[in-house]
């Protein structure tokens, strides 16, 4: 890439957030707050703290690891639109494994067969639209969006059933 085009792109970036943040404030206006105090308010509650600076790095990471699988596949011409799905299933396996050990076997261990787990699970998950692609030849954009939906709509089963905290009111697993 020439130094131009560089240029050129990071320019348009600029602009889109921009174009992003008016809008924005034209329906916080239009809804009859201060877009000034809610991008405020947006700010201090990202960067406001420590605590919320790391907060906001914990919910960034498994987004942008999604993000960067996305591409992987993208670059080998394939669309990978179920990275959530397969996020899910990876959360799924590694808190039933950690759930089912964490007594039972040394933390480093458990830690270990969690994330060999997860990542067993999530590529399992995966290997559902590639079958269906090479084998039916049915588009993998939409049976992974598909099976996005069957994930959340599993483990939100799984919270609100099965793996839900005990003793507890939230849809949530025990803390590991």
């Amino acid at each position: 890439m020439t130094s131009g085009s560089i240029r050129r792109r990071a320019t348009a970036m600029v602009l889109a957030v921009c174009a992003a943040f008016a809008i924005g404030a034209l329906f916080i206006f239009w809804q009859g707050t201060n877009p000034l105090r809610a991008y405020g308010v947006l700010v201090a509650g990202a960067f406001g703290s420590v605590n919320n600076i790391g907060e906001g790095l914990v919910k960034a990471a498994p987004m942008a690891l999604c993000g960067l699988s996305v591409m992987i596949a993208y670059k080998c011409a394939v669309f990978n639109i179920g990275a959530q799905g397969q996020l899910l299933w990876g959360a799924i396996a590694a808190i039933w494994v950690t759930l089912g050990l964490e007594n039972v076997l040394p933390p480093a261990l458990v830690w270990l067969l969690a994330l060999a787990a997860a990542c067993l699970a999530g590529g399992l998950w995966g290997l559902i639209p590639g079958y269906l692609k090479a084998c039916r030849g049915i588009n993998e954009i939409i049976s992974t969006i598909l099976l996005n939906y069957i994930a959340a709509g599993l483990l939100t089963w799984l919270v609100t059933g099965a793996m839900r905290e005990s003793g507890g009111r939230n849809p949530q697993t025990d803390a590991i």
